[in-house]
């Protein structure tokens, strides 16, 4: 019976655990909608980027609290897992409330996939003409620099004919 009753009080975190989970990626959720709306139709020049890196930063936080909830479930349900498929039948509606919360977790986990994705097109979309533009002043620094190093006679081949010798 005292194996029933730990089972149970484990079966009560590992719900906990997946209710707190759902909590988070809610709030993860919500930082995606955020950085969308900073991001909007607007240009580089235009965005708020201390704004937009604060909410990566949140997610940041929010993920680790994501991997500890896991870290937590697995070590739960490696402890349980086995007693709790041989004894589904004790624990009916918490099996079920448990088989409820992976379902939605998942379909949260979906939402996320989905909304990083939009974000990192709308972001790329940004940067493109950035990225080109720094693209554009590499070569112009490159060319700039070989001409300087010509000039200050790194590039010049001073036994040729370029120097008059008599002089």
């Amino acid at each position: 019976m005292a194996d029933t009753d730990h089972n149970e009080n484990y079966i009560d975190i590992m719900i906990e655990s997946l209710r707190k989970k759902e909590e988070v990626l809610k709030a993860i959720i919500a930082r995606c909608d955020d950085q969308a709306e900073v991001i909007g139709n607007n240009e580089y020049g235009d965005i708020n980027w201390n704004q937009f890196n604060g909410l990566i930063g949140d997610k940041e936080i929010l993920i680790d609290r994501l991997n500890e909830l896991d870290d937590g479930f697995e070590a739960l349900y490696k402890r349980i897992g086995e007693g709790l498929k041989a004894d589904k039948d004790k624990y009916p509606e918490k099996v079920k409330e448990i088989q409820e919360y992976i379902r939605r977790v998942t379909d949260l986990g979906v939402t996320i996939r989905a909304k990083e994705e939009r974000n990192r097109a709308n972001l790329e979309r940004v940067l493109r003409p950035v990225k080109k533009e720094i693209r554009t002043s590499k070569r112009s620094m490159s060319v700039i620099n070989s001409y300087n190093n010509v000039i200050s006679g790194g590039g010049l081949n001073t036994s040729s004919g370029w120097m008059d010798k008599k002089k």
